[in-house]
């Protein structure tokens, strides 16, 4: 079973099943919520929030995902292109690849010097290229095939949960950009997959059999909803 909660919050979010909202009505509130959670998510020393499961601490740096902005997010991030080729450099340990590499670096070598013969300017080169390397100079990255904004999101959440293997994904201000029925099909593809979803909303007033609902009003004060 996995929970989340903010420090100072009396309830604790605890997943059974059913999806959570965090709606924060009180747009400075909202802005200060999230603003803490992309803090912690990217390693800066605050410990705001948790997240466990089966009562052991799990990290929100590497355990959880976050998009924050749904309407320009990147398939190729910086991050994902990180955990790709971190992913394709393990599978290729027991293989000849890395041999294939040093012979390539082999090859490169000569045809250097004979490019620096060439110009009357002193250069220097790495020969000692590793696979990462020939990656990025052939621009390998994630297919990006999709026709609609929920396509790009399950592809996403795909892709992460094969690199990195999150538990939880955090999405803000999702029903501003996908109808009920494409939050319905998110829902299910994130429960087949076993991951655990949040969105962060500002003033809501759905009704979604699946979700439940914690409201931070005004004055900060909790209020539990479970439709």
């Amino acid at each position: 079973m996995i929970f989340f909660k903010f420090k100072s919050w009396e309830n604790k979010i605890i997943f059974d099943g059913s999806h959570y909202i965090i709606s924060i009505e009180e747009k400075q509130l909202f802005s200060d919520y999230l603003i803490r959670l992309s803090q912690q998510y990217n390693g800066e020393d605050n410990e705001d929030y948790i997240l466990q499961k089966d009562f052991k601490d799990l990290s929100i740096e590497t355990d959880l995902e976050i998009i924050s902005d749904l309407s320009s997010f990147q398939i190729n991030s910086r991050k994902l292109i990180t955990l790709l080729f971190k992913k394709i450099t393990n599978a290729t340990k027991n293989s000849d690849l890395p041999m294939k590499v040093e012979e390539i670096n082999a090859l490169m070598a000569p045809i250097i010097k004979e490019i620096a013969s060439l110009i009357d300017l002193p250069l220097q080169s790495n020969n000692d290229l590793e696979l990462d390397d020939f990656l990025k100079l052939y621009g390998v990255k994630l297919e990006e095939k999709y026709e609609t904004l929920i396509e790009k999101i399950i592809h996403y959440i795909d892709s992460l949960f094969e690199l990195k293997k999150i538990n939880c994904i955090v999405l803000y201000l999702a029903y501003e950009y996908l109808t009920d029925s494409e939050i319905n099909e998110l829902y299910k593809h994130c429960e087949y997959l076993e991951i655990t979803t949040i969105i962060f909303e500002g003033k809501y007033d759905k009704r979604n059999s699946s979700e439940k609902v914690l409201i931070i009003d005004k004055d900060n004060c909790e209020i539990r909803i479970a439709f």
